[in-house]
């Protein structure tokens, strides 16, 4: 009779234990342009329903076409050039920060890794908080 060392007959953690099991996780297309569409809305500080994003493969991982609307600062509040602060800052510069931030926030939550990331900027708009009525 060969007995098995002590060593692998010990408890295994939960993690180690349900590697063994049989089955899969999957994710849909759909749940995963929700949860993107989630992480952009965020990265720009606009609504969910106001992104559009259409997934497609990059050589295994993820490639992002991206639509939403930019809330853009209002235009009186601006900080005037040479004033040193970041109070108005680029289209481009607010792009490549959510773009920076999608990607990060793709992998931890969804677990999926990000290779490209196209941002449609679709509209610019006044923010709701920052309207006189």
């Amino acid at each position: 009779m060969n007995a098995a060392p002590a060593a692998s007959r010990a408890p295994q953690p939960a993690a180690d234990a349900a590697a063994g099991r049989a089955g899969h996780t999957r994710i849909t297309a759909r749940a995963l342009t929700r949860v993107i569409e989630a992480i952009t809305a965020e990265a720009f500080g606009i609504t969910p329903e106001s992104v559009t994003v259409d997934i497609h493969d990059v050589r295994g991982r993820l490639g992002l076409t991206i639509r939403a609307p930019l809330p853009a600062p209002d235009l009186l509040q601006a900080a005037p050039p040479g004033s040193g602060t970041d109070q108005a800052e680029s289209v481009y510069a607010r792009a490549s920060g959510a773009r920076a931030m999608i990607i990060r926030r793709a992998a931890l939550v969804a677990g999926a890794e990000v290779a490209r990331v196209d941002i449609l900027i679709t509209a610019a708009h006044q923010g709701q908080e920052a309207r006189v009525r």
